[in-house]
């Protein structure tokens, strides 16, 4: 839903997403993204490290719309399943704890380690 009201609220081809409880995302790593999305023309192009991919992290072209409506219809809530659905690129990271995610009490104590 949040893909789908960005779009909707700006007047643009191309949003970069980042979860709020994602904030160790480096801005070299932000640029990375965009270069890799602009030379393949790709309609979403999301991070990856060695134990997750990144499904909301990255650049989300307009075209990807259509599925968003699907599977906001279907209630289908897999973000994952957008990026088989159009032309989508996956860039690799070394660095888990830089995507790290603070979602709990116990994640924020283990992120004042990471500052």
């Amino acid at each position: 839903i949040g893909l789908e009201s960005g779009f909707s609220q700006l007047n643009c081809q191309t949003i970069f997403f980042i979860p709020v409880d994602t904030p160790f995302v480096k801005k070299e790593s932000v640029e990375l993204l965009l270069k890799k999305h602009r030379e393949n023309h790709s309609i979403t192009t999301i991070g990856r490290t060695p134990s997750a991919k990144h499904s909301l992290v990255g650049f989300f072209n307009k075209d990807v719309l259509p599925v968003i409506k699907k599977i906001h219809k279907e209630e289908f809530y897999k973000v994952g399943y957008i990026h088989n659905e159009v032309k989508s690129q996956i860039i690799s990271f070394s660095d888990d704890q830089e995507f790290f995610n603070v979602n709990t009490p116990d994640d924020y104590k283990e992120s004042i380690n990471l500052l």
